[in-house]
């Protein structure tokens, strides 16, 4: 068995490297995201930071663990520019082994496509 996604096994991932998106994006707890701005974004428990093709997958994604989560716009093009490998792992997900915080801004709360997703949640509840 392969885990395609690296989440905790080490493994050499044998995935595409090429043709990714200028941005990617990565949910977070609202109250963590500045400080993931200045430090940058690792792995955590997993092998590989996970990053999403859109704002909506993002916002899924973080929907698991933050009510409303904050989504950080991850700057793939400067950093495959600068040396940095990201691979295609999925329709929608995309790794790293880290992101340093000059890659990242944080989504604006007024963004059209989350403003409408924030609507979609709350009619949800």
């Amino acid at each position: 068995m392969r885990a395609t996604y690296g989440h905790t096994v080490e493994i050499e991932l044998d995935l595409p490297s090429n043709d990714i998106p200028d941005s990617l994006y990565y949910p977070s707890d609202p109250a963590e995201a500045e400080n993931l701005i200045e430090v940058g974004i690792s792995p955590g428990d997993r092998s590989h930071v996970h990053l999403s093709a859109s704002i909506r997958y993002a916002a899924e994604a973080g929907r698991v663990h933050h009510n409303d989560p904050a989504i950080i716009e991850v700057d793939t093009a400067r950093m495959v520019a600068s040396g940095e490998t990201v691979w295609h792992a999925g329709v929608t997900v995309f790794l790293t082994d880290s992101v340093a915080g000059e890659y990242l801004s944080i989504v604006d709360e007024d963004d059209p496509e989350l403003s409408l997703l924030r609507e979609s949640w709350s009619e949800e509840e």
